[in-house]
Protein backbone atom coordinates (compact mmCIF):
# COMPACT_ATOMS: atom_id res chain seq x y z
CA UNK A 1 0.00 0.00 0.00
CA UNK A 2 1.21 3.52 -0.77
CA UNK A 3 0.07 6.51 1.29
CA UNK A 4 0.68 10.20 0.67
CA UNK A 5 0.38 12.56 3.65
CA UNK A 6 0.52 16.34 3.40
CA UNK A 7 1.48 18.48 6.36
CA UNK A 8 2.11 22.14 7.02
CA UNK A 9 3.21 21.79 10.62
CA UNK A 10 -0.01 23.29 11.98
CA UNK A 11 -1.82 21.98 15.04
CA UNK A 12 -4.39 20.31 12.77
CA UNK A 13 -1.67 18.56 10.76
CA UNK A 14 0.05 17.37 13.93
CA UNK A 15 -3.25 16.01 15.26
CA UNK A 16 -3.85 14.18 11.98
CA UNK A 17 -0.36 12.64 12.05
CA UNK A 18 -0.82 11.57 15.69
CA UNK A 19 -4.13 9.89 14.90
CA UNK A 20 -2.80 8.35 11.70
CA UNK A 21 0.26 6.93 13.47
CA UNK A 22 -2.00 4.87 15.74
CA UNK A 23 -3.35 2.84 12.82
CA UNK A 24 -2.27 -0.67 11.87
CA UNK A 25 -0.65 -0.93 8.47
CA UNK A 26 -0.24 -3.79 6.03
CA UNK A 27 3.27 -5.16 5.51
CA UNK A 28 5.36 -3.23 2.98
CA UNK A 29 3.30 -0.05 3.38
CA UNK A 30 5.11 3.02 2.04
CA UNK A 31 4.32 6.48 3.32
CA UNK A 32 5.49 9.68 1.67
CA UNK A 33 5.10 12.88 3.67
CA UNK A 34 4.96 16.08 1.64
CA UNK A 35 4.96 19.75 2.50
CA UNK A 36 4.85 22.73 0.17
CA UNK A 37 6.27 26.16 0.80
CA UNK A 38 5.54 29.36 -1.02
CA UNK A 39 8.50 31.24 -2.43
CA UNK A 40 8.24 34.98 -2.51
CA UNK A 41 7.72 36.34 -5.99
CA UNK A 42 9.13 39.73 -5.03
CA UNK A 43 12.78 38.74 -5.42
CA UNK A 44 13.15 40.94 -8.50
CA UNK A 45 12.68 44.21 -6.67
CA UNK A 46 15.82 45.91 -5.47
CA UNK A 47 16.55 48.59 -2.95
CA UNK A 48 19.67 50.41 -1.83
CA UNK A 49 22.30 47.99 -0.56
CA UNK A 50 20.17 44.98 -1.63
CA UNK A 51 18.02 45.16 1.49
CA UNK A 52 14.81 43.83 -0.06
CA UNK A 53 16.48 41.00 -1.93
CA UNK A 54 18.22 39.88 1.26
CA UNK A 55 14.93 40.04 3.18
CA UNK A 56 13.10 37.90 0.61
CA UNK A 57 15.99 35.45 0.34
CA UNK A 58 15.88 34.97 4.13
CA UNK A 59 12.07 34.66 4.07
CA UNK A 60 12.31 31.96 1.39
CA UNK A 61 14.96 30.07 3.37
CA UNK A 62 12.79 30.30 6.48
CA UNK A 63 9.74 28.96 4.62
CA UNK A 64 11.79 26.08 3.19
CA UNK A 65 13.20 25.23 6.61
CA UNK A 66 9.74 25.34 8.20
CA UNK A 67 8.33 22.97 5.57
CA UNK A 68 11.30 20.63 6.05
CA UNK A 69 10.79 20.64 9.81
CA UNK A 70 7.10 19.84 9.34
CA UNK A 71 7.85 16.76 7.23
CA UNK A 72 10.66 15.53 9.49
CA UNK A 73 8.58 15.97 12.65
CA UNK A 74 5.72 14.05 11.05
CA UNK A 75 8.11 11.27 9.99
CA UNK A 76 9.54 11.06 13.51
CA UNK A 77 6.05 10.74 15.00
CA UNK A 78 5.16 7.96 12.55
CA UNK A 79 8.43 6.06 13.07
CA UNK A 80 8.00 6.02 16.85
CA UNK A 81 4.76 4.06 16.62
CA UNK A 82 5.40 2.24 13.34
CA UNK A 83 9.10 1.41 13.01
CA UNK A 84 8.48 -1.01 10.13
CA UNK A 85 6.91 1.60 7.84
CA UNK A 86 8.90 2.78 4.87
CA UNK A 87 8.72 6.57 5.26
CA UNK A 88 10.08 9.24 2.93
CA UNK A 89 9.72 13.01 3.01
CA UNK A 90 9.69 15.68 0.35
CA UNK A 91 9.38 19.45 0.32
CA UNK A 92 8.15 21.15 -2.84
CA UNK A 93 7.89 24.74 -3.95
CA UNK A 94 4.29 25.89 -4.19
CA UNK A 95 2.95 28.51 -6.54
Amino acid sequence: MKILLATDGSAHSKAMIAKFSGKTFAPNTKVQIISAYERSSYMTYTAPMGVLSQYYAEANQSALKSAGNATENAATTLRKKNPKLSISTIVIKGS
